[in-house]
């Protein structure tokens, strides 16, 4: 009988294992979004998809926080028996609608939260400070507060428009601001090939303190373009230095004119197949 408990520990030990990866990290990346670009990108992937965009005109929303080791890319998805659990964040579920938005509608109101919590939060909570759910979008709360791209950015005059900034304008509001280094994050748009300024990344050490985005530490993450820009001019960016980047107040007209075209045309092949059903039902 003892030996029949002791195999059926190691068996739990084992399965259990198999579910945890050596947790190791440095220190924390909170990613704030813009919510037009992420909005146009997700039309871009599919022109059915629908888009939550928050009505504060200058509200950047949290994309996540993500622990991160020095010379790699992660860790991620640190414990897959550790399933996400919505009760645990009822408490803030209000204000993680409104600034952990999930904009890709369509997607469901959660998936958002669900992916940050199992990629990055079950390896975040191997810190005491962000040990379960709560802990963990509760900060993301306080950071987004504390720490609001679009309010910093407005402070200094710039706000969302048709015409844009320059790296360098914004990458100066930030570091003067902030007091510190970020990683400015562009996306280029396909059907226009325009720069849209897309996430601001700020770092974090383990006691939750805001610290500069250091390149010797960062340069693992970095494409071609980023090494030659920062080499270039001193920013943490993939974005074109050379042409003003859009902070767009809104969709294109002709971007929301073929999202439309699109809906209206699937309206019409609905209808259609009503009108079809309905023939041969009387028939």
């Amino acid at each position: 009988m003892k030996s029949y408990i002791l195999y059926i520990s190691f068996l739990i030990t084992l399965s259990t294992a198999d579910n945890i990866i050596d947790v190791d990290w440095d220190y924390l990346i909170f990613v704030e979004r813009w919510p037009i670009t992420v909005c146009i990108e997700w039309h871009d992937k599919n022109v059915k998809n629908n888009c939550t965009i928050p009505v504060n005109n200058v509200q950047w929303t949290i994309h996540g926080i993500w622990p991160t080791k020095i010379g790699t890319d992660g860790p991620s998805f640190c414990n897959k028996a550790w399933p996400f659990n919505e009760t645990k964040i009822e408490k803030i579920e209000d204000e993680l609608k409104q600034y952990w938005t999930n904009i890709e509608e369509n997607t469901g109101l959660i998936s958002l939260w669900k992916h940050e919590w199992l990629k990055h939060g079950t390896c975040a909570a191997t810190l005491n400070l962000l040990d379960n759910e709560y802990k963990y979008f509760n900060q993301g709360l306080d950071w987004v507060k504390k720490y609001s791209v679009g309010e910093i950015l407005k402070r200094k005059g710039i706000v969302p428009n048709n015409t844009g900034y320059t790296i360098q304008e914004i990458n100066d509001v930030l570091t003067q601001e902030l007091n510190t280094t970020v990683i400015i994050q562009c996306v280029v748009q396909a059907h226009t090939k325009i720069s849209l300024i897309s996430e601001i990344r700020m770092c974090f050490d383990k006691s939750l303190n805001l610290i500069g985005c250091d390149f010797d530490t960062l340069k693992y993450l970095f494409t071609d373009n980023m090494m030659y820009n920062y080499e270039s001019s001193g920013i943490f960016t993939n974005c074109n230095l050379k042409k003003p980047v859009m902070y767009l107040d809104s969709i294109p007209r002709e971007l929301q004119e073929k999202y439309d075209q699109v809906d209206n045309l699937e309206k019409l092949i609905t209808l259609y197949r009503v009108i079809k059903f309905l023939i041969w039902y009387t028939l």
